[in-house]
């Protein structure tokens, strides 16, 4: 079922406050840990149903990186809206922090959103990269605006997530982006939320303290 863009608005910036933005600042300092893909698991090249009703499922997505891990949490009634839920600076391979460090899977269980929690990025801010990163022994160039915008809007597709009804939610490195993602993908995000993300990172200092 399709929501109205208000609704969801309004929704969004309740359900946001109301997961705790406290738990979610995650500082610049933060150490750094493991790299973004787990490529042992295997790809799920298709989808073993469409449209589920409820329920929570770890899939593997292939990308350009490699096999990505999405952490889902189906809509509780079959709807194709999705919340995509984007980590901080120090995302972790094995985890989105929203699924551990949040309530937010308990907040949205009975509502009829996917939400769409993509496993690591450490680093990335969510972006696509011209080469790997030589400060973090990175051997992959990270292509995570990509992955966001179409690997994964397109394989969700064949689980019954709408491509077009989505809103998206960052904390910290993942607030930046949620909104760079929102702003050249109006056509995917009709929502977009930042909790105490960097939405100035070319203000004089900045690249300097993200480093």
């Amino acid at each position: 079922m399709r929501f109205a863009r208000k609704r969801l608005t309004q929704r969004l910036k309740h359900r946001a406050l109301a997961i705790g933005a406290a738990a979610l600042v995650l500082p610049l300092a933060a150490g750094v840990a493991g790299s973004a893909v787990a490529s042992a698991a295997p790809a799920h090249t298709a989808p073993s149903h469409t449209a589920p009703s409820g329920g929570y499922d770890e899939l593997w997505v292939p990308s350009s990186m490699g096999n990505i891990k999405v952490q889902v949490q189906w809509a509780a009634r079959g709807g194709n809206a999705a919340l995509y839920l984007l980590d901080g600076l120090r995302a972790r391979n094995d985890a989105n922090a929203w699924s551990f460090e949040t309530n937010a899977r308990d907040q949205y269980k009975n509502d009829n959103i996917t939400l769409v929690m993509p496993v690591g990025g450490e680093s990335s801010f969510y972006s696509d990269w011209y080469a790997p990163s030589n400060f973090n022994g990175q051997q992959i160039t990270y292509k995570w605006e990509t992955f966001l915008t179409q690997e994964l809007p397109n394989f969700l597709a064949n689980y019954g997530v709408s491509p077009t009804n989505n809103a998206v939610l960052g904390l910290s490195m993942g607030g930046s982006a949620a909104l760079t993602l929102a702003a050249y993908h109006r056509d995917q995000f009709k929502f977009a939320g930042s909790l105490s993300g960097y939405l100035n990172i070319s203000a004089p200092g900045m690249r300097e303290a993200i480093r």
